[in-house]
């Protein structure tokens, strides 16, 4: 007998899945930004990666079109995302601040509060 899962069901055994992926994954990162709430999303930078992680972690148990699902899931990038670009070109503000400090004690700027 063939049982489909309830929507909650589904959603936490999507879930569980993904997170059993984003924490064992180890590999290269992008950055990209998220569409509504214009937050930072990272990506990985190589689908394969995350296709292999996922069939040596649940390809026993899942088929080939739930796995695809799942790569899909995980990788997916917004379509008004910047182009992709390795999260090590991207400055953050403890870069800038350390530059600005930097800069201070060289006497190359006033240290304004």
């Amino acid at each position: 007998m063939h049982h489909e899962l309830k929507y909650e069901e589904l959603s936490e055994l999507e879930a569980l899945i993904d997170r059993s992926i984003t924490e064992r994954y180890e590999s290269a990162l992008y950055r990209a930004l998220g569409g509504e709430n214009c937050r930072t999303l990272y990506t990985p930078a190589d689908d394969d990666d995350i296709r292999d992680l996922l069939n040596m972690v649940w390809g026993e148990l899942l088929t080939e079109d739930a796995i695809e699902t799942a790569v899909a899931r995980l990788c997916k990038e917004d379509e008004d995302d910047e182009e992709d670009r390795p999260l090590t070109s991207y400055r953050t503000e403890a870069d800038e601040a350390y530059d600005w400090y930097e800069a201070v004690i060289r006497g190359e700027t006033a240290a304004g509060i």
